[in-house]
């Protein structure tokens, strides 16, 4: 089955096993490639806060030392080996530095 989004409403995209689970604004689907893959296919905009996790920069409503909270309330984790690139990459991004473009 093939899918087509439109990567602006991609807000989180989470790996297990040999697959990556993406979460939309309102739904979630499962694809069979590794965060790696799908990290390459929806370019900038999009940051790694764990291993297994990729967000959304725009969805971003808050950061700690180990996790992001996204607008819609969820957490997701972050290593402390990302936390740097991650922080500098949000306040960039909130303060106008950065102008992120989807999927390039």
């Amino acid at each position: 089955m093939h899918y087509k989004i439109a990567v602006c409403d991609d807000s989180d995209v989470e790996a297990f096993a040999h697959a990556c689970r993406i979460t939309l604004l309102h739904k979630q689907f499962e694809v069979g490639k590794s965060i790696s893959e799908v990290e390459q296919l929806l370019g900038k905009g999009f940051i790694r806060t764990h291993r297994s996790y990729l967000v959304g920069i725009s969805y971003m409503k808050s950061i700690s030392k180990t996790e992001v909270t996204l607008d819609n309330g969820e957490k997701i984790p972050l290593s402390r080996k990302n936390y740097q690139a991650v922080n500098q990459a949000f306040i960039q991004y909130f303060r106008g530095d950065l102008q992120w473009e989807f999927g390039t």
